[in-house]
């Protein structure tokens, strides 16, 4: 009969561990999408973290003219959330993280200068 070792189960539960804490929400490694925000305006988005069977996805978005920035808007762990993307004026945009099936129950929200964007020329 086969006989499992207390002490590989429990370094193969800390390796696993190990990897799935080294991911990086930055990380643009694997492009999922990309969606129009506005003309010349675009919203990125990166699967950071693939949940498999058991667990959720993680995604996280950046916001970009393809020209003069690309600047990380957040990140979304949970299958029932979302970021969305609102042209207020020309320059603003307002980014806020909500309940995927209720847009009013927000979670967080951050307004961009497009105009602070485009002169800092930052590419995250």
């Amino acid at each position: 009969m086969f006989k499992i070792n207390h002490i590989s189960v429990s370094t193969l539960l800390f390796v696993g561990l190990l990897f799935t804490s080294c991911t990086s929400k930055y990380s643009k490694e694997h492009h999922e999408g990309t969606g129009i925000v506005d003309s010349n305006l675009y919203r990125e988005r990166f699967l950071v973290y693939s949940g498999g069977a058991l667990a959720n996805n993680s995604y996280s978005f950046y916001l970009t003219d393809s020209a003069n920035f690309r600047t990380y808007i957040g990140t979304v762990y949970y299958d029932d959330e979302q970021l969305f993307c609102n042209v207020l004026d020309s320059n603003r945009i307002l980014v806020y993280r909500a309940k995927r099936n209720n847009e009013h129950d927000t979670l967080e929200k951050k307004i961009y200068l497009l105009s602070d964007l485009k002169k800092e020329r930052e590419f995250d």
